[in-house]
């Protein structure tokens, strides 16, 4: 196996069902030291208001078919509040962008000698929260995360934002390389554009001094390559970020255009084609369909708690995990809780999550938007890590045994009406496997 096809194809596996354990879900490890520069990181970067870089990707590879090496190379700016635009080329990973406008966002990826050559197009996230959770950006950021990492230092509440999938921080020191002084701070993060979301190591450089810039991030090479052993056959991988050439001051216009590469296909999304020419089917994340749903009890916006174990033998249960910074979501959702309300004799209900924001944020979208519908708070995304979510809108219909049924992540293409009958479809199949078959309507 090529080492593109490694580390490809390890972008866009499914997660296993058995990775995500309750330390997904425990506060995180973060000594003083480290909270200290990541508060600093956060200070910094909220003060600017375009930020620039380039950043060079370098991954050696040695397993049963020899030593092969990686160079990739990527630049990087960003405009608050939403744009965004990302490039980066490499020999075997070929040409990928991701860029938002402010108005519209879009990825591309051109490879093998324009074997693939496609490009996906779709409204602008409100916020760089949003862009972050994109599901392109998962692959294009290479394994190593560096993407994410700074993307997550420019959302709101940056100073926890930022360490929201680190398991434990460690700081190493300070050292000074190549005429500049830098701290190190060894990381355990969730990797949850790898296969499995397993916990990997990794060493973090962050400038000294007043411009605490993010200069570095070394994979652990032992524990990187164990999680990739199933598709890389054992290879040890060694990978390094290295970042620079940072600029804080006004990022040209112009660089927020996109043009699509010549000959390129408008697919609607470039991981999905990708896993479609790979062979992936379109399964959930965890692989829960068919397995009793996880054990969930959680605070609703209006104050009460609720366990989802309640409806048991008695009611559908539809979960709607949801943003306010996701643009689909809020399309969505309109028609869904219509939808769900016309099932309300049947017995089918309706619990949209909200997925790691602040409850005054979420209180004040709904007491504006006059939906009547059930919000479960999920500020520390513990509901979502149990079920899987990364990208949402991602909707779970639970049957009356509290079977999972159906996964839905995003929402249908087309109009209104095929965003309804597709709600509609996934109903009336966890209608029909749990408890007393219902009339079909």
């Amino acid at each position: 196996m090529s080492l593109a096809a490694g580390i490809e194809r390890s972008a866009v596996a499914e997660p296993t069902a058995t990775s995500v354990s309750a330390s997904s879900e425990s506060s995180p490890t973060i000594d003083a030291k480290s909270k200290e520069v990541f508060d600093a990181i956060s200070a910094f970067y909220d003060k600017q208001n375009s930020i620039s870089s380039n950043a060079v990707l370098k991954v050696n590879f040695s397993g049963p078919m020899g030593k092969q090496e990686q160079t990739v190379n990527s630049t990087l700016a960003v405009t608050r509040p939403n744009k965004l635009a990302y490039s980066a080329v490499g020999t075997q990973t070929g040409d990928q962008k991701l860029v938002c406008d402010g108005s519209k966002i879009w990825s591309s990826m051109k490879a093998g000698g324009g074997m693939l050559n496609v490009y996906s197009e779709d409204v602008a996230p409100e916020t760089f929260e949003g862009v972050r959770r994109h599901p392109d950006l998962a692959l294009f950021d290479g394994g190593a995360g560096q993407l994410d990492m700074f993307m997550a230092f420019l959302t709101p509440d940056a100073g926890m934002a930022s360490v929201q999938n680190v398991k434990s921080a460690e700081y190493l020191g300070e050292q000074e390389s190549e005429g500049s002084k830098h701290h190190r701070i060894k990381l355990t993060r969730v990797m949850r554009e790898l296969p499995g979301m397993p916990e990997v190591p990794c060493e973090l450089w962050v400038q000294s001094g007043d411009s605490p810039w993010i200069l570095r991030i070394i994979m652990d090479a032992d524990a990187f390559s164990a999680v990739l052993a199933p598709q890389t056959g054992g290879a040890r991988i060694e990978m390094t970020a290295t970042l620079s050439d940072w600029k804080a001051g006004d990022v040209p216009a112009d660089r927020f255009a996109f043009t699509p590469p010549s000959d390129a296909q408008k697919v609607t999304s470039v991981m999905k084609h990708i896993k479609t020419m790979m062979g992936q089917p379109e399964t959930d994340a965890m692989g829960m369909t068919g397995k009793p749903a996880p054990e969930v009890e959680g605070k609703l916006l209006d104050g009460t708690t609720v366990n989802l174990a309640q409806h048991k033998g008695k009611e559908v249960v539809v979960l709607d995990f949801w943003a306010t910074w996701c643009p689909p979501c809020k399309k969505g959702l309109p028609i869904l809780a219509d939808v769900v309300k016309s099932y309300k004799d049947k017995g089918v209900v309706l619990y949209v999550v909200d997925n790691g924001e602040a409850e005054s944020k979420v209180k004040a979208y709904f007491d504006r938007a006059k939906l009547d519908v059930k919000v479960m708070l999920d500020g520390n995304k513990s509901i979502a890590a149990k079920f899987g979510v990364g990208p949402i809108p991602h909707s779970v219909y639970i049957d009356k045994d509290g079977v999972v049924r159906d996964v839905e992540v995003g929402i249908a293409n087309g109009s209104d009406e095929d965003i309804r009958k597709a709600f509609i479809a996934a109903i009336e199949k966890a209608l029909a496997a749990g408890g007393s078959t219902p009339e079909k309507k």
